[in-house]
């Protein structure tokens, strides 16, 4: 017999066959317990996005609503009425009407309404 291959008395050789059934519940258990811990960190970080994010998005609307209106105005208005000097509004109308305003805009709505739809299918 070769001595590689003798068994050693005293000593188990465990096979895939061989582990004890509760060794692998336990393993299982184990694995199943990771993965609640990580399912529950990450519902409390996305929980917290759910109020945050509408309300980032509405704040960044609103400051280019106001925006859009001092520029607005500063067009419109006689010169006595106006405070923003001629680089300021330039630099406005470039913002506004480059279209990097209106795609940031349009691709943050799309990402928060495709998660609102999401959260519909799955609730």
């Amino acid at each position: 017999m070769d001595k590689e291959n003798t068994p050693v008395e005293g000593v188990i050789d465990p096979t895939v066959d061989e582990i004890p059934a509760e060794r692998t519940t336990y393993v299982e258990s184990f694995a199943e317990e990771i993965e609640r811990s990580r399912m529950r960190m990450h519902l409390r970080v996305f929980s917290w996005l759910e109020y945050v994010l509408p309300c980032v998005l509405i704040l960044l609307v609103a400051l280019a609503l106001l925006s859009f209106g001092a520029w607005l105005w500063n067009i419109l208005a006689p010169f006595g009425w106006r405070w923003l000097e001629e680089e300021r509004i330039d630099l406005l109308q470039g913002f506004f009407f480059s279209g990097v305003s209106g795609a940031l805009l349009t691709t943050f709505w799309r990402w928060y309404l495709e998660q609102q739809r999401e959260k519909r299918r799955q609730g």
